[in-house]
C-alpha cells in the first residue's frame, strides 16, 4: 500500500510530506480518535460523537508557505467507511483565519479514490495550512487519508 498510495516524485514545490505533522481538531462536544493503519498505510480519523456542525472535526498540517499567484495540484487518495463528504482547504494558519483561495468538497465513499484539483491565485501567507474537515456530523464514519498528500 505505501507504494501504490506514496507514489509522486518528490518537488521542490511539494507543501506536505509524510514528515509533516498533522493535529486532529475538536469542537463543540465533538469527540474524534486517529491511528495509523499499517495494513493500509493511513491516517483514520473516528468520529466518536458528533459536533454542532460539520467544521467541528477536523485534521490539519501548518505552517506552510504559498507563495502568492503560484500554481498548484492538490492530490490525494481517500475513503471512508460509509459515504461522507469532506472539506479540503487552504488556509491561514493564524488569526484572522482567512481561506486563502481554495476549498472544495469532496464525497467520500468506501472505496480509495484518488482526487486532484489544479489551484491557482491563492493569496500568499508564509503561515499556511491544509485542512481536511467537515467530519463533525459524521459520528460512527471513520475517514481514511493516506500520510502523503502531494501538492506540486
Amino acid at each position: 500500500m505505501q507504494t501504490k498510495f506514496n507514489y509522486a516524485e518528490p518537488s521542490e514545490n511539494s507543501l506536505v510530506s509524510p514528515s509533516s505533522k498533522f493535529k486532529l481538531n475538536q469542537y463543540q462536544k465533538a469527540k474524534a480518535s486517529v491511528s495509523f493503519s499499517k495494513k493500509e498505510f493511513s491516517h483514520n480519523i473516528s468520529v466518536k460523537r458528533a459536533g454542532l456542525d460539520a467544521g467541528d472535526v477536523s485534521y490539519t498540517t501548518g505552517k506552510i508557505g504559498i507563495a502568492s499567484e503560484s500554481d498548484y495540484t492538490v492530490s490525494f487518495y481517500a475513503k471512508a467507511s460509509a459515504d461522507a463528504a469532506v472539506s479540503v482547504d487552504i488556509n491561514q494558519n493564524h488569526a484572522p483565519w482567512q481561506n486563502l483561495g481554495f476549498s472544495e468538497s469532496v464525497n467520500l465513499t468506501t472505496d480509495w479514490k484518488y482526487y486532484s484539483f489544479k489551484v491557482s491565485g491563492l493569496k500568499g501567507d508564509m503561515n499556511s495550512a491544509f485542512t481536511i474537515g467537515g467530519m463533525g456530523k459524521s459520528e460512527g464514519v471513520t475517514f481514511n487519508f493516506p500520510p502523503k498528500f502531494n501538492h506540486s
